[in-house]
């Protein structure tokens, strides 16, 4: 028992290896804690931005009056899903001030 030394090494070592395995089961099972609430930011300005691009593109149609009213437009799909994300961020703002 004294000179069992190799015995208690490898004993020691399982009681290591499962220390580990379960603090990375734990790890796993963690979720981040502010990701998803700095990525919604993120997307909220990203929104805003497109918003302020889009209210400034459309004063520049303004001002140029009927220079361009001849030509055709096109409006692409990736376009129209953008325009589409962007009004449901509109209602989304909107009932958020009402509930406020």
């Amino acid at each position: 028992m004294i000179f069992d030394y190799d015995a208690k090494y490898e004993e020691d070592q399982a009681k290591k290896n499962e220390k580990l395995v379960e603090q990375s089961a734990a790890d796993k099972e963690r979720k981040p804690k502010y990701v998803p609430a700095l990525l919604k930011a993120h997307k909220r300005r990203e929104l805003e931005m497109q918003s302020r691009e889009e209210r400034k593109q459309q004063k520049e149609r303004i001002a140029e009056g009927e220079q361009f009213a001849d030509k055709e437009t096109f409006v692409t799909g990736a376009y129209r899903s953008q325009m589409e994300d962007m009004e449901k961020y509109r209602e989304e703002e909107a009932r958020e001030s009402r509930l406020e």
